[in-house]
């Protein structure tokens, strides 16, 4: 039984000109006795992690942690961007989502008696689906004695709701407002 191996692979079949002359690497581990691929180093120098078909210089499938914190920077004329993106399928073979599909979610937790449990989220739905998908945004926040639950939205054609008492849409014109409870 193999624990573990690592190829170097042609992409293509070699030929006299460079551009037929790339190559992978695949690192392969064992699990319950299956051998299989878990990381790719493709001819562009993309790493896949949990994929066999990187896209871009890090592309991971599947869940990941990251301790402390994950930063992002940038230089030049560019911005650091964290993008969600959504397909019902695979990326591979991409369809359209549906009105209400989750797009993407932050999640606020912390370890209460017994377990890490949610104490807000920020999570994108899809609002309405066309030629473009339209989002919703949702604020979730919990109290001490249950889970998170939507307290501000702003829909796709930026009507705000507060709490499901209070709806502000673009016709609106408040000087001041004062909520309570």
């Amino acid at each position: 039984v193999d624990s573990g191996k690592i190829l170097v692979v042609k992409e293509a079949s070699f030929t006299a000109t460079s551009s037929t002359q790339d190559s992978y690497m695949a690192f392969h581990t064992s699990l319950n006795g299956t051998l299989a691929e878990k990381v790719r180093i493709d001819s562009a120098g993309n790493v896949g992690i949990g994929t066999e078909s990187p896209q871009d210089k890090l592309d991971l499938s599947g869940d990941a942690v990251f301790k402390q914190r994950l930063h992002l920077s940038s230089s030049d004329n560019e911005s650091a961007q964290i993008e969600f993106k959504k397909s019902r399928g695979s990326m591979a073979s991409q369809s359209i989502v549906s009105a209400s599909d989750q797009l993407g979610r932050i999640g606020f937790a912390a370890f209460d008696s017994s377990s890490v449990r949610d104490s807000a989220t920020i999570t994108v739905v899809a609002d309405a689906v066309g030629t473009r998908v339209a989002g919703k945004i949702l604020f979730n926040t919990g109290t001490v004695s249950a889970g998170p639950a939507e307290r501000l939205s702003i829909d796709k054609d930026g009507k705000v709701s507060i709490g499901g008492d209070l709806d502000i849409d673009g016709t609106t014109n408040l000087d001041a407002v004062d909520i309570d409870g």
